[in-house]
């Protein structure tokens, strides 16, 4: 499944898809809004490629908006069910088969896999990479870390523990909301919260390293840009940890067990104080709605 809006890259994760050792069943695209002229533009690559087993379905709404209507139409229709990024691509022709076969094998319930970055076009993509990079260390000694766009779950959990987060639903997109025009977008981080919801239930995940994408983020360009990424990113999660009564040492766990690699991490650590305060703030209005 991917989640998509205006992104062009999907094309180049429908390719990486469909060179896979294993096909996927099907591929649903997961429109969140995109303009009528990209939607025709993704129709027509459809159309060309004669891909039977792709099928689109505009689903309006932020990332965790679609994602959640996503789970809605497929509940009954799989039983597992995969998640790549429209910026993202399979590294090789094993991904599927290294992302599913825990799954399959009975080892587990759910499964994150690796995420490469691209090579960097800009200094501050270039930041973001070695960052990220970085913090996957985490992802084998702490499995509420996946990341959603590089992973595979069972649809049982879906049905016992329910859908991702609606504390703060909108059929807004994110686009929608920088115009600045209505409220802010913030919202439970969807990765996190259900990762832990499922461990919470008793569902096993576990990382599976060969299962690698990846992951193209030239949109982010500027130091501006990186700043904003970093601290929606501390907001979302920090909602997810007050939803769950974490401690604040859950949060800080980011910046006091990963070793300083770039300057810039020291501007991460001024901000996520304040973004958690935010956080705080933005939960507060979701339990008040």
């Amino acid at each position: 499944m991917i989640v998509l809006f205006n992104d062009m890259r999907v094309l180049t994760t429908l390719e990486s898809l469909r060179r896979q050792a294993k096909k996927p069943d099907s591929i649903l695209i997961a429109d969140g809004g995109s303009n009528e002229v990209f939607i025709k533009q993704i129709c027509d690559f459809i159309t060309e490629n004669k891909l039977k087993n792709v099928e689109l379905k505009i689903l309006p709404g932020r990332c965790i908006d679609t994602r959640r209507q996503v789970i809605d139409y497929l509940i009954d229709k799989t039983d597992i069910i995969a998640f790549i990024d429209s910026d993202e691509e399979a590294y090789n022709i094993w991904w599927l088969i290294e992302l599913l076969n825990p799954i399959i094998k009975g080892e587990a319930d759910f499964v994150g896999g690796n995420i490469i970055p691209t090579t960097a076009k800009t200094d501050a993509e270039r930041i973001l990479n070695i960052i990220q990079y970085q913090s996957q260390e985490m992802y084998d000694k702490d499995i509420s870390y996946i990341a959603m766009g590089n992973s595979a779950w069972k649809m049982d959990i879906f049905k016992k523990i329910g859908n991702f987060d609606a504390s703060s639903i909108s059929t807004k997109t994110d686009k929608d909301y920088t115009k600045g025009k209505i409220g802010g977008s913030y919202h439970v981080s969807d990765d996190y919260d259900i990762n832990v919801r499922a461990v919470n239930a008793g569902f096993k995940g576990v990382f599976a390293k060969d299962a690698q994408v990846l992951h193209n983020q030239s949109q982010i360009d500027s130091t501006k840009k990186l700043i904003k990424y970093f601290y929606s990113q501390f907001v979302r999660t920090s909602m997810a940890y007050f939803k769950h009564g974490m401690s604040l040492n859950k949060f800080t766990k980011g910046t006091t067990k990963i070793a300083i690699s770039h300057p810039f991490q020291f501007i991460l650590i001024l901000i996520r104080p304040i973004a958690m305060i935010r956080g705080w703030i933005e939960w507060k209005k979701c339990l008040n709605n």
